[in-house]
């Protein structure tokens, strides 16, 4: 039976006036340049030194292996990440392993285990008892199954859960064991023994927050709704931080997953990495979520970091991209008084566990570990055996090389699947009479995932991992009923994934790789431009930047104009539906149908019904006429051997460094 209760906490005596403080004035060593690999500090009297390790967003990625493509793969994989971690573990004499979120769901092995509920434990959690992890967080996406199926992953799990910022509602603590002990904790406390440089050694205790975003009661509302409520990421982290000083902490780590802005910190903030490392009771952060990397070769993200040391605002921050492509390392020198270990110095670097070289081919800077391997096997075999399963044919490839330039088939077939499915559910509700109409966005169209980050889905059989590679995500399908003045808000946001091109300036880049693809909502069912003279009205975050400005024009449905009372039944996903890509007017929207059933499975149960498909894109959008200016659209160079399926033609100019296509375009 499934009992939710609340963390419970133990609080201690204070050890000592000011013990713990010293992370308000810590004297950091920013002039120190990176060495290479090796011992971070020299050894003094009175010193020591500490490396945590860090893992992020790995999404199920254990074995280097891309299920999507069916083919092994250099750049991912925590088993590749494993070498990674053992190498820096011997070169220090002290270190801790962590991973702040996201980590148990995101592959197709990680989704058919939640989703068969086989009887083993998760592979990613088989994983990390192997690499003996000390801690790790939660993310968002591990609320995506339930409750009860995130309860049943992490039984089997060696190591600490924390997770500090979510709250059960009415209850005292969350997930026991049998012991009675909680099976996930608001805090946690580590301990080590630190030998100073004559020799010495004392105890430290190592006390880590895990942080994620408080919208998830959102996100996941179906599954949390009533059950659970959430706090904001800086406030938490300040009172756990305080609580773990008077358990006896010396120093403070924060788990947080949640990523780097520049953005003035306020309450519910999703990205508040900074606003934590800004914190007095804070000495190191693991941020996350944005499958960034700090530091990075290409630059500063946010003000205030120092792209040598990997710090941010004085502390050590680091964010290591995702699914196992880098390493967080953070180095810390502590200094021995009376009240305990205070931090004198830090800094944080991310190790790749792979590289680009000038062609833009990817290159394994180490091999995968076989113990870690081994851990998954039985799994990573029978998801091969299920992936490969035939559920259909096409007739024509299915691909998202061009999605940004209009409609494609791959987002056809899946709106296609989900107008079947609403259809019959809204002939029993009172939306059934309102036009429907399908947002489908691009789950892979490269932007930081790369230029091998396409869907792809050839023609011939089409298999289950061909409709993984569809639809990537374990999203449920919600349809809303809109006017048609929230259609312009969605579609205006959508739109702002295109730099303002201007009229006489040529070679402009299309797309705004800061703008996730899969906030891209293409509405099938309608027919509008878009006009790139203009700026974008919303930023990347919802937020209203250019009142004045209208992208979206000639917005038409069945060839009438749409007007702002017009209402429509929008089909969506759970995602979109509670505010996922902080698109304006979703709040405004009504819940007609919210169901659990997947996307993904939707499309399966279209795809099997259909047997064989041989679609064909509507024309949805285009974009306004410009006299003839040229912009730059990158996409994979796989793309080349697809040009017939190009919406309008491009010169090919090569590669970039990063290994993306180049085409000119006209517009």
């Amino acid at each position: 039976m499934f009992i939710f209760d609340l963390f419970a906490v133990e609080d201690s005596p204070v050890i000592g006036q000011g013990h713990g403080l010293a992370s308000s004035s810590q004297v950091w060593s920013l002039d120190a340049a990176l060495t290479d690999h090796g011992p971070p500090f020299p050894v003094r009297p009175g010193h020591a030194s500490l490396r945590i390790l860090g893992t992020t967003d790995l999404h199920g990625h254990v074995m280097a292996y891309d299920y999507l493509g069916d083919r092994p793969s250099h750049k991912v994989g925590l088993a590749r990440t494993a070498r990674l971690i053992d190498e820096a573990r011997q070169e220090v004499p002290v270190s801790v392993l962590f991973d702040n979120g996201d980590f148990l769901n995101g592959t197709a092995m990680s989704d058919l285990h939640a989703r068969q509920q086989i009887n083993a434990p998760h592979p990613v959690i088989a994983a990390m008892n192997e690499l003996g992890y000390d801690a790790v967080a939660l993310g968002n996406h591990e609320f995506n199954y339930g409750l009860e199926t995130l309860s049943q992953a992490l039984e089997d799990a060696e190591f600490p859960i924390v997770c500090s910022n979510i709250h059960p509602v009415g209850v005292r603590s969350i997930w026991p064991e049998p012991d009675g002990h909680p099976l996930v904790r608001r805090q946690v406390i580590i301990e080590r023994r630190l030998k100073t440089g004559e020799g010495l050694s004392f105890p430290i205790k190592i006390g880590v927050v895990g942080l994620l975003p408080p919208q998830i009661i959102h996100w996941d509302r179906r599954h949390l709704l009533g059950r659970v409520t959430t706090s904001g990421i800086r406030e938490t982290a300040e009172i756990e931080a305080r609580a773990l000083r008077r358990r006896g902490a010396d120093i403070v780590i924060a788990l947080s997953h949640s990523g780097l802005s520049n953005k003035s910190y306020e309450p519910g903030d999703e990205n508040a990495s900074v606003a934590v490392a800004e914190l007095q009771g804070i000495d190191a952060v693991l941020a996350g979520h944005t499958h960034r990397v700090f530091p990075a070769e290409d630059g500063v993200l946010v003000d205030g970091a120092h792209p040598v040391t990997g710090t941010i605002r004085g502390t050590p921050v680091v964010e290591a991209g995702f699914w196992g492509s880098h390493m967080a390392v953070i180095d810390l020198e502590l200094r021995r008084t009376q009240f305990g270990w205070i931090v004198v110095a830090g800094r944080g670097e991310a190790r790749p566990i792979a590289r680009r070289d000038h062609n833009g081919n990817v290159h394994a800077l180490v091999k995968s570990m076989p113990d870690v391997e081994a851990s998954v096997a039985s799994a990573h075999d029978r998801t091969l055996t299920e992936m490969r399963r035939p559920v259909g044919r096409t007739q024509k490839p299915l691909h998202s090389f061009f999605t940004l330039l209009g409609m494609d088939r791959a987002l056809k077939v899946v709106a296609d699947a989900e107008v079947k499915q609403v259809s019959r559910l809204l002939e029993r509700q009172s939306g059934g009479a309102l036009p429907l109409l399908c947002a489908t966005a691009p789950a892979k169209s490269g932007g930081r995932g790369g230029p091998d980050f396409y869907t792809l889905v050839p023609e011939g059989p089409i298999t289950l991992r061909g409709l993984s590679d569809l639809y990537i995500f374990p999203n449920t399908m919600t349809v809303l009923g809109v006017s048609g003045a929230v259609l312009r808000k969605w579609l205006e946001h959508s739109a702002g994934a295109f730099h303002q091109i201007h009229p006489h300036l040529e070679d402009q880049p299309l797309y705004d790789a800061e703008y996730p693809s899969f906030n891209f909502d293409v509405m099938d069912g309608l027919t509008y431009e878009i006009d790139l003279s203009q700026p974008a009205r919303y930023d990347v975050d919802g937020r209203l930047r250019a009142p004045e400005s209208r992208r979206v024009r000639h917005l038409r449905y069945a060839g009438r104009p749409v007007r702002d009372a017009d209402r429509f039944a929008l089909a969506t996903n759970n995602y979109r539906a509670t505010g996922g890509g902080s698109f304006p007017g979703v709040e405004e929207a009504e819940v007609l149908v919210e169901t659990l059933m997947t996307n993904r499975d939707a499309l399966a149960a279209y795809v099997e019904a259909e047997g064989t498909l041989d679609p064909e894109p509507d024309p949805v959008f285009t974009f306004t006429d410009l006299g003839g200016v040229s912009v730059i659209f990158e996409t994979s160079p796989a793309a080349r051997d697809y040009l017939q399926d190009m919406p309008m033609p491009g010169e090919d100019l090569g590669n970039t460094e990063e290994g993306f296509a180049r085409f000119r375009l006209r517009l």
